[in-house]
């Protein structure tokens, strides 16, 4: 009687399916994200695949979360939920504070004028004051209505738009640098922008406005691209010695 084929068992054949499940499952070393078989770039951030060719490539071990953050995991291979938010609505009472300020001064210069010339004067006031507001404020109410934010420990995630929403996601290791832009009344309503600097040139920042509790989120994002550029740096290493 002739030997069965190793395959035909019922061991032989559970060591196929693991042997072909193991195959199959590679991941990118860079997003974390499942790769499709046999793929030569990650279909998710375009990184190129280095494939060990006796054992796939494992997901990356999640990022130790970051001092203060004191939030759940996000679902997903992003990581860490670290932040979440949108620009602040102080950034409207900003321009309302604004034309406060010169409607007071406008309503002390006319009492100076001569009753006569009051009427014409007022209306040229108040037409300015309406054009300011329309230039100022409603700009800045698209912005605080159409965008929100949501960091982690891998990823930026922006939303922008009212009618035609849309979702940019950026890897946290494409950062270099950031920058906190803040004006006078911005430091007095606790917001500011802030600017996230690409690592190759040429590519215009992405700007987070008018976020709240500036400072803070500053610094969280400080660290967070610190600690993505030494995850994928260690990645890069791992994969390089296989």
């Amino acid at each position: 009687m002739a030997p069965l084929d190793p395959q035909q068992t019922v061991g032989g054949r559970q060591e196929q399916a693991a042997a072909e499940q193991a195959e199959v499952e590679e991941w990118c070393g860079f997003c974390g994200e499942r790769l499709v078989p046999h793929a030569n770039f990650c279909h998710r951030c375009g990184a190129q695949v280095l494939r060990d060719q006796t054992r796939p490539i494992k997901p990356p071990p999640p990022a130790a979360p970051l001092r203060g953050s004191g939030s759940a995991p996000a679902a997903g291979t992003d990581g860490q939920l670290l932040w979440e938010g949108r620009p602040s609505r102080y950034a409207i009472g900003e321009q309302l504070f604004v034309l406060t300020v010169l409607a007071g001064i406008a309503a002390g210069l006319i009492s100076l004028l001569d009753p006569a010339q009051r009427p014409w004067v007022t209306a040229y006031a108040v037409a300015a004051l309406l054009l300011i507001g329309l230039v100022r404020i409603v700009p800045r109410w698209y912005t605080c209505a159409s965008h929100s934010y949501r960091l982690t420990s891998r990823a930026l995630w922006v939303r922008s738009g009212l009618l035609r929403e849309v979702k940019d996601r950026y890897a946290l290791h494409e950062f270099i640098s950031l920058s906190l832009s803040r004006s006078v009344l911005d430091r007095l309503f606790g917001i500011g922008s802030i600017e996230l600097h690409f690592v190759r040139p040429g590519h215009a920042p992405v700007v987070l406005y008018y976020v709240p509790d500036a400072d803070r989120v500053a610094e969280l994002f400080d660290q967070a691209i610190a600690a993505a550029a030494a995850e994928r740096r260690a990645l890069t290493s791992e994969m390089a010695e296989r």
